[in-house]
């Protein structure tokens, strides 16, 4: 799974591939609600997760334009608490 999300002053845009068994299957959402830019891309990473067990992909490889919510789903990052 590829995704990319990115967010406007107003509303949210995003874009996954999925990719199975040689297939490309492109989605994108519109995001109707106002969000920051990681906001975005970690809506993004769940859609595109939903989507992928909805079609019964149950191995998946993330690629994502954010590293700090790539790292945070694997664990490599987390939060600090103050």
């Amino acid at each position: 799974m590829e995704f990319d999300g990115s967010s406007t002053e107003n509303k949210g845009g995003t874009n996954v591939i999925l990719r199975k068994n040689g297939g490309k299957i492109q989605l994108s959402f519109k995001l109707d609600f106002k969000c920051s830019d990681n906001e975005a891309k970690y809506e993004v990473l769940a859609l595109g997760l939903f989507e992928a067990l909805r079609r019964g992909i149950h191995v998946i490889r993330i690629k994502g334009d954010s590293n700090l919510v790539v790292k945070q789903v694997t664990g490599d990052f987390a939060l600090k608490h103050t």
